[in-house]
């Protein structure tokens, strides 16, 4: 039975986390005719996007006076992964681009934690229900980056860099789309397990060799 929930105060949070780690063997090719480096990257890597989300109503008009809801996925992406780099060193200045793919299994974990105030009608007022529900699945995860950059060589032993990073991931499931709204508890989604992750932007660092 559907029934309208309204509410005066409504505290909707979302944050999102990602790490990775990689063992990558690194193969150099001979210098390129025109000057510059070629790298072939082989190894595997672990990336995990952490994907939170809560909603908050109080005050409710309808059948809740409140109504609390958070939600949790956990993709665990693992698999073989590929590259290629290029660098080319022009007096001071430094240019370099990369690329990977990883081909990987996303192990994912979807869990969500509920609790509502009836005010009376499908739940008597005063009382409260929720409970928690959880899932787990593996996904085809494909993930590809690009790195661009270009640097300055400022001494023998420093290097000022700035460049772009860009990577996409397919198979990863987010939270706010993993929730049932339902009574009497929230449950976990059996949809939305494999959609598109892209994050994208500048870096700025400094590089020392010694």
């Amino acid at each position: 039975i559907s029934l309208p929930a309204t509410f005066n105060n409504l505290f909707v949070q979302n944050s999102t986390s990602f790490s990775s780690v990689e063992l990558m063997h690194i193969t150099r090719w001979d210098p390129l005719h025109a000057g510059g480096t070629v790298e072939w990257l082989l190894g595997l890597r672990y990336s995990n996007v952490s994907d939170d989300f809560r909603v908050v109503g109080t005050g409710g008009q309808g059948i809740l006076t409140t109504m609390d809801i958070n939600a949790h996925t956990r993709n665990n992406l693992v698999g073989p992964q590929v590259g290629i780099r290029w660098n080319k060193q022009t007096g001071h200045w430094k240019i370099g681009s990369e690329a990977r793919f990883m081909a990987a299994a996303n192990f994912q974990q979807a869990y969500i934690d509920s609790a509502f105030t009836g005010n009376g009608g499908q739940i008597q007022a005063g009382t409260i229900v929720g409970g928690n529900d959880s899932t787990s699945d593996v996904e085809w995860a494909p993930l590809g980056e690009l790195r661009l950059d270009v640097g300055y060589q400022v001494s023998k032993a420093i290097t000022l860099r700035m460049g772009y990073t860009g990577m996409i991931a397919g198979g990863v499931t987010r939270a706010s789309r993993r929730i049932n709204y339902q009574l009497p508890q929230a449950l976990v989604m059996d949809g939305y397990k494999s959609e598109a992750f892209i994050v994208n932007g500048f870096n700025f660092g400094i590089e020392i060799n010694r």
